[in-house]
């Protein structure tokens, strides 16, 4: 993920993945097209991080949005220009496989709506978080978040989870951890938990996952707290990393 002045100049995702043909490239960019969900009982048992349909279309609507495909079957990509949800052009281009989406001048067709961005350093940090949460739902993928050609985050995608804290936090953080497992019934419940040591002053670095789907519960929060009892003082709140399988 690269970042040009906190995303509102250039917002870029690129991956290596299995890529699509131009059909699905061309269908991506509707809204409320999805390939995660088939039938009704899909919704029961999605494990993706999304099936709406809606971000990239919604994204293209107040950009200009190019979108760069192959698979790895061989024949050519695709590349296609969206401007302000407008389909502006589309060609056969020779790229590697995979997905390549460039957002350019974020709301140029709606500068009323630039007003309510934050900061770049605020923007920044959520795109952080956002990151920092898919890499720890997926430890096997390499995630790397590049903002004005500074580093801010690259796991390696190794699959070992330790690591992957190691390079997203820090080792000193890393060696003050503790592993959990167990199973309550249908749950299946893995992660690590910080020592009071690193406990911070605030929820930041509490991280709860469902599926690999991250999600906040003040439920869950209380209740790990709450099992550290005396040993943590007031206002200070334990470092943890949760991932609940169903």
């Amino acid at each position: 993920v690269y970042l040009l002045n906190g995303g509102r100049q250039k917002i870029q995702v690129v991956d290596d993945g299995s890529g699509m043909e131009r059909e699905d490239a061309l269908l991506a960019l509707e809204r409320h097209a999805t390939s995660k969900i088939r039938t009704f009982a899909d919704l029961k048992r999605s494990y993706t991080l999304g099936f709406r349909g809606e971000a990239l279309s919604s994204i293209a609507s107040v950009s200009r949005t190019t979108l760069q495909t192959a698979t790895n079957s061989g024949s050519p990509g695709s590349k296609i220009l969206v401007e302000g949800g407008i389909f502006r052009s589309t060609e056969t281009v020779g790229v590697p496989s995979g997905t390549n989406i460039i957002v350019e001048d974020l709301f140029f067709n709606t500068p009323a709506r630039l007003k309510f961005m934050r900061s770049i350093p605020s923007e920044v940090g959520s795109v952080k978080e956002v990151v920092t949460s898919m890499a720890l739902g997926y430890p096997e993928i390499s995630f790397r978040l590049v903002h004005q050609n500074m580093e801010l985050i690259h796991t390696l995608g190794t699959g070992d989870y330790l690591q992957t804290l190691e390079q997203i936090f820090s080792a000193a953080i890393c060696k003050d951890l503790c592993p959990v497992e167990g199973d309550y019934g249908p749950l299946r419940l893995t992660g690590f938990i910080g020592r009071p040591n690193i406990a911070r002053g605030n929820r930041g670095q509490q991280y709860f996952f469902l599926n690999r789907r991250l999600f906040r519960s003040r439920l869950i929060a209380a209740a790990a707290e709450k099992a550290y009892d005396t040993l943590l003082p007031v206002a200070r709140f334990p470092f943890l990393v949760l991932n609940i399988e169903i």
